[in-house]
C-alpha cells in the first residue's frame, strides 16, 4: 500500500465519522430523549467530530507528503 492509498482510506474513514455525527445530530434534534441520553449522545457526537477532524487531517498530510519532501 502506498501513501495515496492510505490517504484515501483515512479520508473515507473521516468522511464516515462526519456522516455518522450528522446522523446523530439529527437524532438529537428529533428524538424524545431524557437528559442523560441527550448528554451521552452529545458526547458521542463530539468524539466522532474529533475523530473526523484528526483523520481528515492525517489524510491531507499523507496525500501531500511527497510534495513536502521535494521542496
Amino acid at each position: 500500500m502506498n501513501l495515496e492509498e492510505l490517504s484515501k482510506q483515512y479520508r473515507d474513514s473521516g468522511t464516515a465519522c462526519r456522516v455518522r455525527a450528522e446522523q446523530l445530530q439529527r437524532e438529537l434534534r428529533t428524538a424524545r430523549l431524557n437528559e442523560h441520553s441527550k448528554h451521552a449522545l452529545r458526547v458521542r457526537i463530539m468524539h466522532l467530530e474529533d475523530m473526523a477532524t484528526a483523520t481528515l487531517s492525517t489524510a491531507n498530510f499523507l496525500a501531500r507528503y511527497y510534495d513536502r519532501t521535494r521542496s
